[in-house]
């Protein structure tokens, strides 16, 4: 009888060790975004951000971050840098609920080549990942250079 208890206790334990492994997603999903046969990475984009819902999509990957490890998320505004800040960010300028009222919303990126100039508008593609202090930001698998929006908003000089 002890023998059979030790042996649901073991599997039990390896089962619940198995469950809380997290799955590395550059396995399937490349840094370079391309497969090894040359080919695009083609996965789909899990959660594409933008538009009159920015500010509350952004909020919603803070709040609720493990909803969204490991999704490939895609995300277009100028991107940025501020030295005191650990990675460079893509983000838009989103209207607030006071007239007059903008703030940028985005999110914090890491790309292992070139970065291109601040201010410049990107359409960025990245697996979103969080460090060992907790901190997310997107795994690039692509940023490419886009014009800017016609209806971008700004802030008033």
């Amino acid at each position: 009888m002890k023998l059979f208890a030790y042996v649901v206790v073991l599997v039990l334990v390896l089962f619940l060790s198995a469950c809380n492994q997290a799955k590395d997603p550059f396995e399937q999903y490349p840094l370079d975004g391309f497969t090894p046969d040359g080919s695009r990475w083609g996965a789909e984009i899990d959660f594409e951000l933008g538009g009159d819902m920015l500010e509350a999509q952004i909020r919603d990957i803070y709040e609720n971050t493990r909803n969204y490890i490991g999704k490939i998320i895609k995300i277009e505004g100028f991107f940025g840098s501020d030295p005191s800040l650990k990675h460079p960010f893509v983000r838009q300028y989103v209207l607030g609920c006071c007239e007059g009222e903008i703030a940028p919303f985005g999110l914090p990126v890491n790309w292992g080549i070139e970065y291109p100039a601040a201010g410049t508008w990107t359409e960025a593609i990245g697996v979103l990942v969080s460090d060992k202090k907790g901190e997310i930001y997107l795994e690039l698998l692509s940023l490419t250079k886009i014009p800017e929006p016609m209806d971008a908003h700004k802030p008033e000089s």
